[in-house]
């Protein structure tokens, strides 16, 4: 792992996956967790920080098709037989300190190394993480360096820990729909407006027992593009501030609900997202046909405000 500080930031991003491990602030010699994260491996729990892509959340039966061609993954995480989050996560990257205030995570994903995998395709990844005086940005380049159109999304799989548990937070999400799931947590195709449903919180209101495994999109943005979603405790003395560029049209969030007990409701997973989950077997949902030479541009981050 990779260890930067900035100001009062600490930065770590682990090789195995390139994602964040452990992103904090001290004050007056207390922690205070930006993002629950872990130390080790063995606590790495529910998709911790994870980079997701090639295909962020699920694909049904670890099967797609695309551009006429049937593919199977293989050898890669499941979750009921369903490839999950597959698959970048899972390798290791180069990651090195590209500045005082700055870590580079590198990858290149090449068709002759996963095409037995069922990914004949080859991606060149670089995400670049740079510590703000008030936050973090993260921009994701992604290159098609092969001689295929290659099917493509991306999303982040960070917690965020601004109270003792979930129900203790207060969340904002201004967005105006939310992508209808299954029993399973497979999209039925169909879009509900967000004022009927359970999870209206376009306005910040208490989560307060309300479990959350869901995804937004036709998300309202601000005159530069950028969406905002607003997490903070109840004495709003602990607020952060996840936005997300036009290149993530899809949050998905989740409140810990079937992870380790240990983990159970203690942060929110605020995902931002290229497509949502089973995109690559419901094209429609954001799937990028990328290109050969065609590159994916992305930037998304954190802002934080804590009161003393």
């Amino acid at each position: 792992m990779i260890k930067i500080k900035y100001f009062n930031q600490t930065l770590v991003i682990n090789s195995r996956g390139g994602g964040i491990a452990e992103y904090y602030i001290e004050n007056k010699g207390t922690r205070h967790d930006i993002i629950y994260g872990y130390k080790s491996e063995k606590d790495h729990d529910g998709g911790m920080g994870d980079i997701l892509s090639p295909f962020p959340g699920r694909v049904e039966n670890s099967e797609y098709d695309f551009e006429g061609k049937h593919y199977k993954l293989e050898g890669f995480a499941q979750n009921r037989g369903n490839t999950l989050h597959a698959f970048v996560r899972e390798m290791e990257w180069q990651v090195e300190k590209t500045g005082e205030n700055q870590i580079t995570s590198t990858l290149d994903v090449m068709a002759k190394e996963v095409e037995s995998k069922g990914f004949p395709f080859s991606l060149k990844y670089q995400i670049i993480y740079t510590l703000l005086e008030d936050g973090i940005e993260i921009k994701t380049c992604v290159k098609n360096v092969g001689e295929k159109i290659a099917p493509f999304g991306i999303g982040y799989h960070p917690y965020f820990k601004v109270a003792t548990q979930v129900d203790e937070m207060v969340w904002r999400v201004p967005a105006k729909k939310v992508v209808e799931f299954d029993e399973t947590l497979k999209p039925t195709g169909k879009m509900l407006p967000i004022g009927e449903t359970r999870l209206d919180f376009r306005e910040p209101h208490a989560i307060e027992g309300i479990e959350v495994d869901n995804c937004f999109t036709d998300l309202i943005r601000d005159d530069d593009g950028i969406f905002t979603s607003t997490l903070s405790n109840l004495s709003q003395t602990r607020c952060l501030e996840i936005w997300q560029d036009e290149s993530y049209p899809y949050f998905q969030t989740y409140s810990a609900d079937t992870i380790a007990d240990s983990n159970y409701r203690q942060a929110m997973a605020l995902e931002p997202q290229s497509c949502c989950g089973y995109a690559v077997n419901m094209p429609k949902l954001g799937l990028i046909s990328l290109k050969p030479e065609e590159e994916f541009n992305g930037r998304w981050g954190i802002r934080y405000k804590f009161k003393s």
